[in-house]
């Protein structure tokens, strides 16, 4: 493994994470305990505002209907052992006044303690981009770890995986030949049953401050749970609503891949496709 990346002077991390609570009337099995939770902000703050949300009944989703929220991509609730994908590291096009975003996998359990995830950040600072891989789990209070710097346009490879009844998060940049790896420091997890691919706004619900910049499309692209493609009657979309009327939205999941696209038009005539 090489020496740990350290940013260079005036670097600014947007905050991680918070959680993604589920929706406020789930359908409901009786099976299987789950919450919905992703990255963000903080995660006390998220905790005290969506507790009730919080149960014991996991929630099924209705593959139709897509969530709101900061998050734009596929979510899927099954026990997961494995998950992967591959993206380019998208570029920040325009962010005059400072912004950030973040592209990764994550796995989730049962618990509060039990998430995992590996990806890259997209942020802008002082007339300046800045782009990393990172990796983040409850032992480091949810916060972004940094594992390598990366450029706009690196193609990237990330997989959690259960190893020896542990986690391991890895991540390649096959552009640059260059590969980290981030067993988690949360202990044993169990019964990780939510799989998820995301592009997300880490500034929202709470730090509007830190807009999300006008970026390239996203696409996500060899997507597997448990070394297998996730059909679309496994996932929900996810929809990232921002202000003044501007939403990222994940394409149809085809041939094992979705591209967010920018939409400028009212929520009610758009649909994901």
């Amino acid at each position: 493994m090489t020496e740990p990346y350290e940013p260079p002077p005036g670097y600014w991390m947007p905050p991680y994470p918070g959680y993604f609570l589920p929706p406020a009337q789930p359908r409901r099995r009786r099976a299987v305990s789950i919450i919905a939770a992703v990255v963000c902000v903080a995660v006390a703050a998220s905790l005290v505002v969506g507790g009730a949300g919080l149960g014991s009944t996991a929630i099924t989703p209705d593959t139709a209907t897509p969530q709101l929220g900061s998050f734009a991509g596929y979510i899927a609730y099954m026990p997961v052992r494995q998950i992967s994908a591959a993206w380019r590291v998208p570029a920040i096009l325009d962010s005059p006044s400072g912004g950030g975003a973040s592209t990764w996998i994550g796995v989730q359990g049962t618990g509060k303690h039990e998430f995992f995830q590996v990806g890259t950040t997209e942020a802008y600072n002082g007339g300046t981009a800045f782009y990393e891989a990172f990796w983040s789990d409850p032992a480091q209070g949810f916060h972004a770890q940094v594992m390598m710097a990366v450029n706009a346009g690196d193609e990237i490879e990330a997989q959690i995986a259960e190893v020896s009844g542990g986690w391991v998060a890895s991540l390649d940049d096959v552009t640059d030949g260059r590969a980290e790896a981030a067993p988690t420091s949360s202990g044993v997890f169990h019964d990780m049953t939510l799989a998820e691919w995301i592009q997300e706004d880490p500034s929202l619900p709470r730090n509007q401050h830190v807009p999300y910049p006008a970026m390239t499309p996203v696409t996500l692209s060899r997507l597997e749970v448990n070394g297998s493609p996730p059909s679309q009657s496994e996932v929900q979309p996810q929809i990232m609503v921002l202000p003044h009327g501007r939403r990222i939205e994940p394409s149809g999941l085809v041939g094992n891949r979705f591209t967010t696209k920018d939409v400028r038009e009212p929520l009610a005539r758009s649909a994901s496709s």
